[in-house]
């Protein structure tokens, strides 16, 4: 394989990590993360598709990791999903630092969704009514908590809903860390859904519910008051790694208009999705990873 990517790539510099990790997909291979160092290398020099043609060939009985190009990251992440399918994007990436170290040229945040509640297992719309966590969902907090204290996490901020509120406190207890509520985080506003599930909806409003005015709140004011935290976490918090707990929608719809071209999916109960933001950019270094509640499963 090296020799047929060093031909590819120019300077040559490729290294290849076995990893001990089990997919979660339905491929139970051992993983493979190759990462690929391409500083000063420009787009024009780069054959993506190619590249990743290769990495499938010679792989095509394991799963392809994670795939890292310096500064051309989301590209290459998008033909990794493109030629390998979805499950080649696995979250649970053992070559992530959870434990930065400063870098006083950027601000390091952590996006965190909360623990699982009664209202998620029955699929019923939660927005902004205040529903607790339960005992799942305080497991998994208790796990991603264990996760986090180590790590040289200098902030934590959350939701003032009591899912977000229970999950920021019990990673506090491990942080020893403040949290810092703000409203900006809250989850959207569902209106007249909140509570119902989908079958509810189509019944009481049709299959076209989703047209009709029931006060849910619109997707830009969703991203405006996310940005806006952001923006202000990054401008406060420069050099500093911050977590930051808040809720499924909000996070995705936020996820999607900062990191237009990655391709996005679904936020996990205590995922960890790690943004950066250098040069005036954002950029993704993990994404919806839920590591740490494999140790329950064991």
């Amino acid at each position: 394989m090296h020799d047929r990517i060093n031909h590819l790539f120019r300077p040559r510099n490729i290294i290849q990590e076995p990893s001990k990790s089990v997919c979660r997909g339905h491929i139970n291979h051992s993983d493979v993360f190759v990462s690929c160092r391409m500083a000063g290398v420009s787009d024009r020099r780069i054959n993506i598709p190619l590249v990743l043609c290769w990495l499938r060939i010679t792989h095509k009985k394991e799963q392809i990791h994670n795939v890292i190009l310096a500064k051309r990251t989301c590209i290459l992440r998008y033909w990794l999903v493109r030629f390998c399918g979805p499950d080649a994007m696995n979250t649970n990436a053992r070559s992530v630092n959870l434990n930065p170290e400063r870098n006083h040229s950027m601000a390091t945040i952590a996006l965190i969704r909360h623990g699982s509640t009664s209202w998620n297992k029955e699929g019923r719309a939660q927005g902004s009514s205040n529903i607790p966590l339960d005992q799942d969902g305080i497991n998994q907090a208790r796990l991603l908590a264990g996760r986090l204290k180590s790590g040289q996490w200098n902030h934590i901020y959350s939701s003032g809903l009591e899912r977000a509120k229970q999950t920021a406190l019990l990673i506090a207890d491990a942080t020893g860390l403040n949290v810092h509520f703000d409203d900006r985080l809250k989850e959207r506003s569902g209106g007249q859904i909140e509570g119902t599930t989908e079958a509810e909806r189509i019944e009481k409003w049709g299959t076209g519910w989703r047209d009709v005015d029931l006060g849910i709140e619109a997707i830009e004011e969703v991203q405006k008051r996310g940005k806006d935290f952001l923006e202000e976490i990054y401008l406060r918090h420069q050099g500093e790694n911050v977590l930051v707990v808040s809720h499924g929608a909000l996070i995705q719809f936020n996820f999607i208009h900062l990191v237009a071209d990655f391709p996005s999916t679904h936020f996990d109960n205590t995922s960890i999705t790690i943004l950066k933001k250098q040069d005036n950019r954002w950029t993704c270094e993990l994404h919806n990873c839920t590591k740490h509640l494999e140790r329950d499963n064991k």
